[in-house]
């Protein structure tokens, strides 16, 4: 009867566990949720330029904008660890992988740059340059996060895939460019 009971308790486990999955699962599939993760995702954007900007002016980043970026780190950290909870392995193969992975890259790195950020003091004149590189790809890649938004906006999806469609033909049209450009050049010799 001891075994009884203790199959009885790890199915009750079983099944809160599947009502907090299955919780979970309801919440990042919302509107809401995603229209919050495209609010985050757009502040954090605005917040690189700005960051960006007063970096170029001034020479090092205010204290505020970096509790900001440990803000937004916190909370992209979280999203993707209750996208993972609640997707469980549909995570990595269901449909929308390819936008999961990307985004826990993405988060990866962006731990990774905070990180660095508080391990090496970029104050100091011995910096060295190629870290400074290494932390604004970080940032630009960072940025990229925004194109997981486009995805919501059907009128700015149209336009991206057209201009995508598009490139074939521009190529082309540069080529001619060039070769009438060529002949000119020739001609005028």
């Amino acid at each position: 009867t001891a075994s009884n009971g203790l199959s009885r308790v790890s199915s009750t486990f079983d099944v809160k566990e599947e009502n907090v999955r299955y919780c979970a699962y309801r919440l990042v599939r919302s509107s809401r949720f995603e229209a919050c993760a495209c609010l985050f995702i757009s502040m954090n954007a605005i917040l690189l330029g700005w960051q960006t900007d007063s970096e170029a002016r001034v020479g090092k980043t205010p204290a505020w904008m970096q509790a900001c970026n440990l803000f937004f780190c916190i909370v992209f950290t979280v999203e993707i660890a209750i996208r993972m909870y609640a997707y469980g392995k549909q995570f990595w193969y269901g449909r929308g992988y390819a936008w999961n992975i990307f985004d826990l890259v993405l988060v990866m790195l962006q731990i990774a740059d905070e990180v660095t950020t508080f391990a090496v003091d970029t104050d100091t004149q011995s910096t060295n340059f190629s870290f400074v590189r290494v932390m604004r790809i970080l940032r630009l890649v960072r940025v990229a996060r925004v194109v997981r938004t486009l995805r919501l906006i059907r009128e700015l999806r149209h336009i991206i895939a057209s201009i995508a469609s598009s490139m074939r033909t521009l190529m082309w049209t540069v080529v001619l460019l060039v070769l009438i450009i060529f002949m000119v050049s020739i001609y005028a010799m």
